[in-house]
């Protein structure tokens, strides 16, 4: 039984996207638990995929708390999109695989959350 309403897990997806397989479905094969989240982005796939990538710069949430206080980059940051398994991704995520302009997975395996896959 969740502790949280069904929302905070399925935040902003859809039943159809839900019900699709992702590459890191493949990291852990038995999860805990499965989040989803989704917004719709109006701007080419290639645009949403280079600022992806810039989340090897900086995690792009609570600056104080997980960037170590400095400001994430609000320009992109050259090179940042040439990408090779085993980067780090947002301090605490390593780099497993990626598909050009369509995804990136990375995978945590830290004392705080655990195992955590995310594509």
């Amino acid at each position: 039984m969740s502790l949280w309403p069904r929302r905070i897990y399925e935040w902003g997806s859809r039943p159809d996207e839900r019900a699709e397989s992702f590459p890191c479905d493949r990291l852990l094969a038995a999860p805990d638990q499965q989040l989803f989240r989704a917004v719709d982005v109006d701007a080419p796939a290639s645009t949403v995929y280079r600022w992806l990538c810039q989340l090897r710069a900086a995690p792009y949430s609570y600056d104080r708390l997980d960037n170590r206080g400095r400001r994430s980059p609000g320009a992109l940051t050259p090179g940042l999109e040439r990408l090779e398994a085993g980067q780090r991704v947002m301090r605490i995520f390593r780099l497993v695989e990626f598909e050009p302009e369509r995804s990136i997975t990375v995978l945590s395996e830290g004392r705080i959350f655990g195992r955590v896959a995310c594509t």
